[in-house]
């Protein structure tokens, strides 16, 4: 992770990541669909986020899993 006030820093991202396949698990089957329905978005796998990231003109360049459930993912111009 940067260091606060790093010029080069972009601010990093807070999201639940997927573990895999959303239908191996009920509470991530759940999200998933209330992402869908209510947000017009879905969860997605650190690949998806990465992928979406570039599309962006940003590169993931930390993956950091919180105990909350959470990753905070940190990105930088590509």
């Amino acid at each position: 992770m940067t260091s606060p006030g790093d010029p080069t820093a972009v601010p990093g991202l807070l999201y639940r990541v997927l573990r895999g396949l959303a239908t191996e698990a009920v509470v991530e089957v759940r999200m998933d669909l209330h992402m869908l329905a209510l947000l017009n978005g879905r969860e997605r796998t650190v690949a998806e986020y990465a992928t979406l990231l570039a599309d962006a003109g940003l590169r993931l360049t930390a993956d950091v899993r919180t105990s909350a459930g959470v990753h905070i993912l940190e990105t930088r111009p590509a």
